[in-house]
């Protein structure tokens, strides 16, 4: 297709404003070597410069698309299962239930207070009889006595 000069100048301030389209660029380098010095060495340098599109660019495209979210998704897995094994540990650790210690005194009410719920008939007297003493040691015989309490209430 043959272009007159007026057409030429209108395609060239377009494409110099960057408002041309692909396939007005590629109709202006095309003649661009019989019109403007300027214009044909730009479109020299275009047509020497100009790179084929690969054949499988989308598919390298999308397989480096889907590298990115899966190295993404792993990473978020991995966060979300640090944070489940943190809450999980921390559930552990505070639902565990700790022993109340009780102090002497209340170990010593409960006991006396389960002893008196049996019914003893027979309770030991204990009592010490002192053999030796003296600053530094003191010796003593234990002596164990039955008796018979019956305690009625």
């Amino acid at each position: 297709m043959d272009m007159n000069q007026d057409e030429l100048k209108k395609l060239i301030e377009k494409y110099e404003a960057g408002a041309s389209t692909l396939e007005e660029e590629q109709l202006l380098f095309e003649h661009a070597e019989h019109s403007d010095v300027k214009m044909a060495a730009w479109s020299n340098f275009v047509k020497q410069n100009r790179s084929e599109v690969p054949q499988n660019l989308n598919e390298e495209l999308w397989h480096t698309f889907e590298n990115k979210n899966a190295r993404k998704r792993r990473i978020i897995f991995g966060i979300i299962a640090a944070a489940a094994s943190i809450l999980l540990a921390l559930n552990i650790f505070v639902a565990t239930p700790t022993d109340e210690k009780q102090s002497y005194a209340e170990k010593k009410a409960l006991l006396e207070e389960a002893r008196s719920m049996l019914a003893e008939t027979k309770k030991k007297e204990i009592t010490n009889e002192i053999i030796y003493e003296n600053e530094f040691i003191m010796i003593y015989n234990k002596i164990e006595i039955l008796s018979t309490n019956n305690n009625q209430e």
